[in-house]
């Protein structure tokens, strides 16, 4: 960036909050305390809204990891089945059984030579070949990708060795379906919470705002009406507040403005009574010294 573009840069940002500046200090005191609430509020829930979506990575975080214990234990298993002795696929049926399918869309074992499924958490597939999408799967998986991503679902392709004999491969798919629903609704859940705390916040906002600027807005009604030259209006109010501190060292000020201005209306009185005698005084004077 070049010394002009930063320039150029600082001078509108410049422009920019001096606008910003002018336009907060045309706002009244009760628009102010209104638009510090929101600004505040707003703050607070873009940082919880923040703190959220960084939870919800930890849980999927926490929900791949669940995934791969899942199937080490799996493999693990298998491999201790297909140790005991010789192949038995009711043996490997029956521990698919056994197996807590939890959140596990489809537990499948496909033969060495990748051409059917041998055992399956779905009977239906068993002995049945392969499709195109689990040749692929396993081609991954063989280069080095056991995990697939496929939005609503996980693929995992797992070798099952038994002791040295490659027996072949374990393919689970977890369905995160269940879990993006329970997602979005904790999301709709938290947000209809958060719009409701932050309605009542604005109206609480907008309550407080009244009764704290509503004296102060009589006091200026009063101030201007004094300042006119009524001085016959005084401020009610019970609080004990430093605007209650207000309101009585307003009244205190305007009872001495009222005291001042009987007092010199006295003086005012005296010095006319006064130049009525001095004039009185001056005609019988003359009266008995004419010219």
């Amino acid at each position: 960036m070049t010394e002009r573009q930063k320039n150029l840069n600082n001078t509108a940002m410049d422009i920019i909050t001096r606008g910003v500046r002018e336009y907060f200090l045309k706002l009244s005191l009760n628009q102010k305390l209104v638009a510090m609430m929101l600004l505040l509020s707003l703050s607070l829930m873009t940082v919880y809204f923040l703190l959220y979506f960084e939870t919800e990575k930890a849980m999927y975080r926490e929900f791949e990891n669940q995934t791969a214990e899942l199937s080490k234990a799996i493999q693990v298993g298998v491999e201790e089945v297909t140790s005991i002795g010789a192949t038995d696929e009711k043996r490997l049926q029956g521990y698919m059984k056994k197996l807590n399918t939890r959140g596990v869309k489809e537990i499948s074992i496909i033969s060495n030579n990748s051409d059917k499924i041998i055992s399956s958490s779905d009977p239906g597939k068993i002995g049945k070949g392969l499709s195109t999408k689990r040749r692929e799967l396993i081609f991954k998986a063989e280069l080095g990708e056991p995990v697939t991503d496929e939005g609503l679902a996980y693929n995992v392709i797992i070798p099952v060795v038994a002791g040295e004999k490659h027996f072949g491969y374990i393919h689970l798919t977890i369905n995160t379906e269940d879990f993006s629903v329970f997602m979005r609704k904790r999301m709709l859940q938290r947000i209809l919470a958060a719009a409701l705390v932050f309605g009542i916040g604005m109206l609480l906002t907008v309550y407080l705002a009244k009764s704290y600027t509503k004296p102060i807005e009589e006091v200026v009604a009063v101030a201007e009406s004094v300042a006119s030259g009524n001085l016959d209006h005084e401020l009610n109010t019970d609080r004990k507040d430093e605007i209650g501190n207000l309101a009585q060292s307003f009244n205190h000020m305007v009872e001495r403005l009222r005291e001042q201005r009987d007092l010199e209306e006295k003086l005012r009185k005296a010095e006319h009574l006064a130049g009525i005698g001095q004039f009185a005084t001056s005609i019988a004077h003359e009266i008995k010294n004419p010219l």
